[in-house]
């Protein structure tokens, strides 16, 4: 008696059951290298099945071949799904084959995603086949919902859930090509989720099993349909591979379902097809001319991940060998973005937690002015910005607090301004050193003059040496500090009290003692008014001695003439003259140093706040900020 190959004959000399090793053997990339699905089967050898069993509850639905109904397994008590071929296509041998070839294959292949078979056999003259009833929504309804805002949907299926469960679908398709299968009609409305997690890849109803003819003519290119058929054309026009299209049998493998599966992800990510057109021929079409993917990706959403336009575009190629190999690839690619994507969503929840105790600290700070508390607030702003960029929440918080200064100076902002302001000193005392140092030049003016009193002379020559080396060494110490200021400033207003000898101190003087006491303030950080006084007696104690005639007048009144009777020079015209516009020249551009120096001060800080305001804003979302 002949050996049957049938692995479904019962003969007991005809079978072997695998080794555990040869059950668990594992391919190069990872995937179980199961036998491959056997269809040559003659579908007399059907047995009849008990028609007592199965209770019939209703029709689901009907396709090209079949038609499915609900049935109770009175045997069992469960719910079950018994799909027969139509009564008009009984008398077709090659679409009874084909009906009994897709109970083997989907009978064969025993995957989570691929619903399982109960029982095949006849009814009435009709094969038939039990399998799981499965209840849930088809993609092509998730994605005509999501286009149609469809907010009911839109909360249950999100893009990293639609992901996950394209996926599971893909890893389904994988396990069915290492067993040899093809599916050649992927399209969203072929994969149901169900309820409660579920994923399934349906209909496997035109599958291709490596090694064998099974006799059906793909298509010329010419001859369309819309839907599965079960004539010329096998799949569904806009998601068959071009080779499909083409009607080039020898062409279509497991990389004419990878092209499938990447139409069906642009579709999810984008909500439209990736061949548009409104009749089959219009969509077969466009498939064999080819899209640009990314040009359509950007149409139809500018805020799609790249990664996952990448794997569209390159798994929809019209050339074969430009596709992934495997959908196992495929998978591999979509599954370390959305590792990646899960690492972000994990930054995104840590920093929305970060950002929640930054506003509770905050909050505590404005109600106890507490220091520690806006340190904590800040740092946890920092590590909530640093996880997610683009918290709102963060940096509406960062930009208030920046604009919203403590009261109480932080010690270490009080340890820079101080640094700053030992700056501030050393560079006006370099001012104040080279403005004293100037007038060494009036000793040779005023000997040009004529001297009356060398005492008078040589006393003011000396004043204006100290006040010179005291105002340098101020400026050489470090910290340079404001009490090291005060002996300069006494010695410098007796200096320039001193100079009332010249002209008097109604004349020269007191612009000098102005520009002196100005200057002094500069570097002064708390508002104080004895320098004012200070700088004041530098003319008017002169003058008041003067007028209780415990000094010599420096001035005399004739009629309505003033004579000024100097104590230390003549007054020859040419050299008086010389004197007056060489110190009024030296007295305006000290005075205009010390000012520009101060507006050169404030400019900066003005810049530094500014660009600091416009930084802090660029920390928000543009329209935040408006």
């Amino acid at each position: 008696m002949a050996k049957s190959d049938d692995p479904l004959d019962s003969t007991p000399t005809n079978r072997r059951r695998p080794s555990d090793r040869e059950e668990l053997a594992t391919a190069a990339d990872g995937s179980a290298s199961a036998a491959p699905v056997q269809v040559t089967f003659d579908d007399r050898l059907l047995p009849v099945l008990d028609e007592d069993r199965y209770q019939d509850d209703g029709e689901l639905g009907r396709g090209g071949m079949g038609e499915v109904q609900a049935s109770a397994d009175r045997c069992l008590g469960r719910q079950v799904a018994l799909k027969r071929l139509r009564p008009e296509l009984l008398d077709d041998a090659q679409l009874r084959a084909r009906f009994v070839r897709e109970a083997r294959i989907q009978g064969q292949l025993e995957h989570p995603a691929i619903v399982p078979l109960y029982d095949v056999g006849t009814v009435d003259g009709a094969p038939c086949f039990t399998m799981k009833r499965v209840r849930g929504v088809t993609l092509r309804e998730v994605i005509n919902g999501l286009a149609g805002t469809d907010l009911a949907l839109a909360q249950r299926f999100g893009r990293h859930k639609l992901l996950t469960a394209f996926i599971t679908a893909a890893q389904a398709v994988h396990y069915a090509h290492a067993r040899g299968v093809v599916h050649r009609d992927l399209k969203p409305q072929n994969i149901m989720l169900g309820h409660f997690g579920e994923v399934y890849v349906l209909d496997w109803g035109i599958a291709k099993v490596a090694g064998t003819d099974d006799g059906e003519r793909i298509g010329t290119g010419r001859d369309f349909a819309d839907a599965t058929s079960t004539g010329s054309l096998l799949g569904t026009a806009g998601y068959m591979a071009p080779e499909q299209v083409r009607g080039d049998l020898t062409q279509v493998d497991e990389r004419s379902d990878v092209y499938s599966l990447g139409a069906i992800l642009f579709e999810l990510l984008t909500l439209t097809r990736l061949n548009p057109g409104v009749s089959a021929e219009a969509r077969a079409v466009v498939t064999l001319e080819g899209r640009d993917v990314k040009a359509a990706a950007v149409a139809a959403d500018a805020e799609l991940p790249p990664e996952l336009v990448a794997v569209c575009e390159r798994a929809t190629r019209l050339q074969r060998g430009d596709r992934f190999e495997t959908v196992a690839e495929m998978v591999a690619t979509i599954d370390r973005f959305l590792e990646g994507n899960r690492d972000a969503e994990l930054r995104r929840s840590l920093s929305r937690a970060h950002a929640e105790a930054a506003a509770e600290a905050a909050e505590r700070a404005n109600y106890r002015e507490s220091l520690a508390d806006r340190k904590l607030a800040m740092g946890q702003i920092g590590r909530a910005v640093a996880l997610d960029p683009e918290n709102d929440q963060a940096l509406r918080l960062l930009l208030q607090m920046l604009t919203a200064p403590p009261k109480t100076i932080p010690p270490e902002v009080a340890r820079g301004l101080e640094r700053e302001e030992h700056q501030n000193i050393r560079s006006i005392n370099t001012v104040g050193t080279i403005g004293y140092g100037s007038l060494l030049v009036f000793v040779p003016v005023a000997m040009w003059m004529g001297v009356r009193s060398w005492t008078a002379l040589a006393g003011l020559t000396v004043l204006v040496v100290l006040c010179t080396v005291a105002m340098f060494a101020v400026g050489r110490l470090w910290p340079p500090t404001q009490q090291g200021l005060y002996p300069a400033y006494f010695a410098g207003t007796m200096m320039i009290a001193g100079i009332s000898t010249f002209f008097g101190p109604l004349v020269v003087v007191p612009g000098m003692a102005a520009v002196h006491t100005i200057a002094f303030m500069l570097n002064y950080k708390r508002v104080r008014w004895w320098p004012v006084w200070v700088g004041c007696l530098a003319f008017v104690a002169p003058a008041a001695l003067q007028m209780l005639g415990l000094l010599r007048q420096s001035y005399l009144f004739q009629g309505e003439s003033l004579v000024i009777t100097p104590w230390v020079a003549r007054l020859p015209p040419a050299a008086t003259l010389g004197f007056l516009t060489l110190s009024g020249v030296v007295l305006l551009v000290t005075g205009a140093r010390f000012a520009m120096q101060f507006r050169e001060t404030l400019n900066q800080a003005r810049i530094r706040a500014r660009l600091h305001t416009w930084q802090l804003e660029q920390l928000l979302p543009a329209e935040a900020r408006r």
